[in-house]
């Protein structure tokens, strides 16, 4: 019934959150080791998983396995795939935080910085998520289905680019990166919103997706190094993202409701050009102390 599906998904994303920040911070303390760029290679892998898992569901759902079946089978496997994790892969590693230290800790300017970029990235990637069809289903005339290319090509273009993401802030500097990619982001929105046709939301969406691609990566990497362990930074910028990406989704549709969704979605190219302005200097300024 929908109270026993309600607690069973707040626990859900509870404990989603919980492994959330503790994947991150243990990839930000492996990438500390490295001594290398390999955080997009970790976001690659979510990507690719969400991905493959849609795809999956879909599959199931058309041979009848039906929404207990569909929900059961990748249960096991997930169930599975962690288990030889933890005895396999898992290791502690680095510092932890102090036993004593408190629950809940506020962000220091440095993390702050990173935490309100993570916000505006992951609030566009929910608006992306939410928005993008609705636009598009209003604007072209289109066959309904025709809707969902934004998003497709978005996600595809997001999940392509962090393979290859490590390479790139190690050639470019992150610094780079999080310019370049806001700068595109805002191109590819201001192109959508500007001209939609099916063209244009292909091409636009999948730009979004390629100036988005690394950012959060390069945030989580850099937040994890500017507190004392991995995990305390990672834990502030990923609250603050994921606080982005659940507030933008119904921003826009406030905004929607007073001025018109073209015009709501313009407040996502501010965002992103935000980002671009001022994500390399807060990135270059993280580190401890």
């Amino acid at each position: 019934n929908l109270a026993t599906l309600g607690i069973v998904l707040l626990a859900l994303g509870a404990a989603n959150g919980a492994l959330d920040v503790s994947m991150n911070g243990h990839a930000s303390t492996i990438e500390t080791q490295w001594k290398s760029p390999i955080m997009s290679s970790f976001h690659a892998a979510w990507s690719a998983g969400g991905l493959l898992g849609a795809a999956t569901g879909a599959m199931l759902q058309k041979n009848g396995v039906g929404v207990i079946g569909g929900l059961m089978l990748p249960a096991v496997f997930i169930a599975v795939l962690m288990a030889a994790a933890a005895v396999l892969a898992l290791r502690d590693l680095g510092p932890r935080a102090a036993a004593s230290s408190s629950g809940f800790a506020l962000p220091n300017a440095k993390v702050m910085k990173l935490a309100l970029l993570a916000f505006l990235c992951m609030m566009v990637e929910g608006a992306v998520a939410d928005w993008s069809a609705v636009y598009l289903r209003a604007t072209l005339t289109e066959a309904a289905s025709v809707a969902a290319v934004g998003y497709s090509a978005f996600a595809f273009s997001m999940a392509a680019c962090r393979i290859v993401g490590d390479v790139s802030v190690r050639r470019f500097g992150s610094s780079k990166v999080i310019g370049f990619g806001g700068l595109l982001a805002a191109a590819g929105l201001a192109l959508v919103l500007s001209l939609p046709t099916v063209l244009t939301a292909c091409v636009g969406f999948a730009m979004v997706g390629v100036g988005l691609a690394n950012i959060v990566p390069v945030i989580f990497s850099a937040a994890g190094r500017s507190t004392a362990t991995p995990a305390v930074g990672v834990s502030m910028a990923a609250t603050a993202g994921y606080a982005g990406f659940l507030v933008g989704p119904p921003l826009i549709g406030l905004g929607a409701g007073l001025l018109g969704l073209r015009v709501a979605l313009y407040v996502l190219v501010v965002a992103t050009m935000i980002v671009c302005l001022t994500g390399g200097k807060a990135v270059r300024g993280a580190s401890v102390g």
